[in-house]
């Protein structure tokens, strides 16, 4: 999604996964908070799933709300109507016609 605005930074969690310590410098910056080196290794730290499912206390959970934590895992998820009426959320939000909530 490309959104022209100073106010407005755009993440993903495909790029967190990608290049954590890259895109939380990209945040800090766009923040105007610089982390430290150690900083950033405690916040990715932090932002495992492991670490995540422990101190959500579902690390042995059958039915975790935190799922695999890889990019895509949705699609196992979606059935093929739930997957169209996504993407077709998606181009109406990139073309500015699409609301900002889901589709029902």
């Amino acid at each position: 999604w490309s959104l022209e605005s100073s106010r407005v930074h755009t993440s993903s969690f495909e790029r967190m996964l990608e290049d954590g310590a890259d895109e939380l410098r990209r945040i800090g910056g766009f923040l105007g908070v610089y982390p430290t080196d150690d900083a950033i290794e405690e916040i990715l730290a932090f932002l495992r799933i492991d670490h995540i499912r422990k101190a959500t206390g579902q690390e042995h959970d059958k039915t975790p709300f935190f799922r695999k934590g890889v990019a895509g895992d949705w699609k196992n998820h979606f059935t093929a109507e739930i997957t169209e009426d996504f993407e077709e959320w998606c181009l109406n939000s990139r073309q500015g016609r699409g609301s900002s909530n889901r589709p029902a």
